[in-house]
């Protein structure tokens, strides 16, 4: 009885001994069979990473142009699928002590990866920014173009991508990055330009109209700057302005022409006037004179000496004595002049009208019954 209880026993120690051992054997077996799986994951992973990375490093050239093909999407998949990627023992469902080198290399390529791919991502935001500075891209892969800038582009935006330009710490001392700097230094320097430009076409307006007394220098001046804009619908808007300005000034140029002509009209006529007067009044005095001289007409006693002559006796025939005017009917004289009929009395008593004149220089002076005198002439009587 106790013999075949003490077998039972040693065959059921056996029995589970035997199960023990089963079981650890099927347990190794199922850890080696995890290890294998983990290793082919770890692999893969490895793979996927490598090509990432490869992706990643053809977005830039060595003088660190970004791709034109390379695109937030692309680069927000890439960060997709690396932060889905194990990394870890728990990933891989094995224990802390399995495979560390092999996890380890994934953890390292993964960072790796997604620090590249945060600089790339970093780079081409800013590039970004500043093609929206233009209406074009200034900036395509290797392409760099100078553009117009947008309507809507100001200092103050300008200004906020020189910053973000500035804040990067990857690609700065290439020459992607100097030629970034110029373009925003572009955009800066066509925001100015268009900023002065409107500033001298608004000095030549008031509100809906044009300032009074502008000028054309005033004009041409706002004019060469607003040629310079580069945003030609910009600069249309600015010289949609000055033309205004120009016809205003055309039309009081010509108004102040006209008002010109009319005064200098005027003023020609007037003195066309006062000359003619002039001309008149010197004819009157001519012929007043003429007839002075000319013994046409009585002169006061003014003689060189001051006083009347006494009577001489002329150099002629008959020499007048007394003179009184007898009518308007005029005399020609011999050379060509007319004087005022008179009578006359001669020495011999007789009165005789004279017909043809000829006044001698220097001849001696006749004194009239009235106190005038005339200048003595050679005379041809009736």
């Amino acid at each position: 009885m106790n013999l075949k209880k003490s077998s039972i026993i040693g065959i059921s120690a056996l029995a589970g001994v035997l199960a023990i051992g089963g079981t650890a054997f099927a347990f190794n077996q199922q850890n080696e069979t995890e290890l294998k799986h983990a290793k082919q994951e770890i692999k893969s992973e490895i793979t996927n990473i490598d090509s990432i990375q490869s992706q990643l490093s053809k977005f830039e050239d060595e003088d660190g142009y970004l791709s034109p093909s390379l695109t937030m999407d692309k680069l927000n998949q890439y960060e997709k699928s690396l932060n889905s990627m194990k990394d870890s023992h728990v990933d891989f469902n094995i224990k802390k002590d399995k495979l560390n080198n092999e996890i380890e290399v994934v953890r390292i390529g993964k960072q790796d990866a997604l620090t590249k791919l945060e600089s790339i991502k970093t780079r081409i935001e800013v590039q970004n920014e500043v093609n929206a500075l233009f209406v074009d891209k200034a900036i395509r892969g290797t392409e760099v173009s100078t553009q117009p800038i947008t309507k809507d582009t100001t200092k103050d935006k300008v200004t906020e991508v020189q910053n973000k330009l500035d804040s990067l710490t990857d690609g700065v001392n290439t020459e992607w990055h100097t030629k970034l700097v110029e373009l925003v230094e572009n955009a800066l320097n066509q925001v100015e330009q268009i900023d002065k430009a409107q500033a001298l076409v608004t000095a030549l307006i008031d509100g809906d109209a044009i300032k009074e007394g502008v000028s054309r220098d005033e004009h041409a001046t706002a004019q060469t700057e607003v040629d310079k804009i580069v945003n030609e619908d910009i600069k249309k808007e600015q010289e949609v302005k000055l033309n205004k300005v120009l016809d205003n000034i055309v039309a009081r140029e010509k108004a102040e022409k006209a008002e010109q002509e009319r005064i200098a009209q005027e003023q020609k006529q007037a003195e066309e006037k006062a000359k003619q007067e002039q001309v008149a009044k010197q004819q009157a005095e001519q012929k007043k004179t003429s007839t002075n001289t000319q013994s046409t007409k009585p002169k006061t006693s003014t003689s060189t000496q001051g006083k009347p002559k006494t009577n001489t006796k002329p150099k002629q025939k008959e020499q007048l004595v007394n003179g009184k005017k007898s009518g308007e009917g005029n005399v020609k004289g011999t050379d060509g002049h007319t004087w005022e009929s008179w009578d006359y009395e001669v020495d011999n008593g007789k009165l005789k009208q004279p017909k043809n004149i000829k006044i001698t220089d220097g001849g001696n002076i006749v004194e009239g019954l009235d106190g005038w005198t005339w200048d003595g002439g050679t005379f041809e009587m009736e």
